[in-house]
């Protein structure tokens, strides 16, 4: 794996990009999955240009057909997913657009998290506690 500072080597007729955009938008903290109860969770993130904030999410991997959103417009990006099934795994990626000053786009890799089972949870002692 190379250092940030290292860059990769170009193979010949490869395009070269003489000015990269510097405002083109990148994830510079997370996604991460904040908080979990058995029907909500929050994800987060941070960009280093305003953009829009959109959660694609879903119990299937491979169709995440569930999206939550945010107004646009800011570095850092925090979504709810609500009236999520207890008990349940549920994937995800965050993609951040329209990035301010450049219009470009970036999205995370899939992650999972699982929400909590239904019911009340005990402690130690048998009381019920918050989830």
């Amino acid at each position: 794996m190379m250092a940030a500072s290292q860059s990769a080597p170009v193979a010949k007729g490869a395009p070269k990009q003489s000015h990269p955009d510097a405002n083109a938008v990148k994830i510079t903290q997370g996604p991460r999955v904040e908080h979990v109860t058995s029907t909500q969770a929050v994800i987060a993130w941070s960009t280093n240009v305003s953009a829009s904030t959109v959660v694609n999410y879903g119990t299937d991997a491979k169709s995440l057909t569930e999206r939550a959103q945010t107004p646009w417009g800011s570095l850092t990006h925090r979504v709810t997913l609500k009236n999520l099934q207890p008990g349940k795994t549920y994937y995800f990626f965050v993609d951040s657009g329209q990035a301010q000053g450049s219009g470009t786009s970036v999205r995370s890799g899939l992650q999972q998290f699982q929400t909590r089972p239904e019911g009340p949870i005990l402690d130690k002692q048998g009381h019920s506690a918050q989830r």
